[in-house]
């Protein structure tokens, strides 16, 4: 249960937040998409977990891991473009990588663990896979969402706007 909380006060309020103010700078039907996806994926996750807990089919968490896991790397993808422009301030350009770089990886992780039940049974033994693996989960996927990206990605916005 803290785990969940946790987890959903970062993918439910910092990954919306920075994916908003992204897509407001940068515009464009690619913007939205990302934003539209978050929006929707968070929710969709805690559902088919809830799903899942509730001894239902696990394959509606892992379409929702996958759907927000893509939206977490349009999310990245939107950072990186803000990385690129010129006029933005060297500290938040590098944050901005940093944040996207981390977010991206992270979100492969999500996705890979969120399909835990549909790969072979030969590679349930390996990270990400596994129910068992929470640890490693929590030590990588929580760390790199934690502080690469959301401690990051906000300095970065903080640093853009005091500049």
């Amino acid at each position: 249960v803290l785990l969940t909380a946790i987890h959903f006060h970062y993918a439910g309020l910092v990954l919306p937040v920075l994916t908003g103010l992204a897509g407001r700078k940068l515009g464009g039907w690619f913007a939205t998409l990302a934003a539209a996806g978050v929006v929707l994926g968070v929710p969709l996750v805690a559902a088919g977990i809830t799903v899942s807990q509730l001894g239902g089919s696990r394959l509606v968490e892992s379409a929702a891991a996958w759907l927000t896991a893509l939206a977490g790397l349009a999310a990245a993808v939107l950072h990186l473009r803000l990385a690129a422009r010129s006029s933005s301030p060297l500290a938040s350009r590098i944050l901005w990588s940093i944040a996207a770089l981390t977010l991206a990886g992270g979100m492969l992780l999500a996705g890979l663990y969120g399909s835990r039940d549909l790969v072979p049974e030969t590679w349930r033994s390996t990270p990400p896979f596994g129910a068992e693996h929470i640890d490693w989960m929590r030590a990588w996927h929580g760390t790199a969402n934690a502080l690469g990206f959301a401690l990051a990605g906000i300095i970065g916005w903080v640093a853009s706007e005091n500049e």
